[in-house]
């Protein structure tokens, strides 16, 4: 059964700090409500509904503990592979292997840091030549391209077919 907060009320009606909670069932909730002290108390609006903080669902399956990801509570394994289904949701259980997205996630990081690394090695041999000084479209730009191109690409690795080239993941 759910738990309601109510706000213990003065003589004027203010709010004095003091929380009730009591438990009802839904259909039975009052307004209001004495409290053991003779004063008024006014039920909060939005009461938080009580559910063991840790059941194993998969063991015990009574109460069923509240998913946050699905937005739902959760009673089963079941249960939980049904609410992914008709929500579209491929559950992580069904994967064989159980750390597939730390893996695709490592994965992407060292692309993503080999990238850069690439990306430092071009700016730095870009530096180097002084192309970001140059005049785009002069003869003095092309040169410090083609000594950029010739340091990163060397003609005989890439005709070769030695040179490692990074196409992604």
């Amino acid at each position: 059964m759910p738990i309601y907060e109510f706000y213990v009320l003065d003589d004027e009606g203010n709010r004095t700090g003091e929380i009730i909670e009591e438990i009802f069932k839904h259909t039975e909730v009052p307004n209001l409500l004495k409290s053991s002290s003779g004063r008024w108390a006014a039920r909060k609006l939005v009461s938080v509904i009580a559910r063991p903080a840790k059941t194993d669902t998969s063991v015990y399956g009574v109460n069923g503990t509240y998913n946050r990801g699905l937005g739902e509570v959760i009673y089963s394994n079941k249960h939980y592979d049904e609410v992914c289904q008709r929500k579209g949701l491929i559950p992580e259980s069904s994967f064989s292997n159980k750390h597939i997205f730390e893996d695709l996630a490592q994965k992407k990081l060292e692309h993503d840091r080999k990238e850069d690394s690439e990306y430092h090695r071009w700016e730095a041999a870009m530096a180097k030549e002084g192309v970001h000084s140059a005049i785009e479209g002069t003869r003095d730009y092309t040169e410090r391209w083609e000594r950029v191109w010739d340091e990163m690409l060397p003609a005989h690795e890439v005709l070769d077919n030695t040179i490692s080239i990074s196409t992604g993941v």
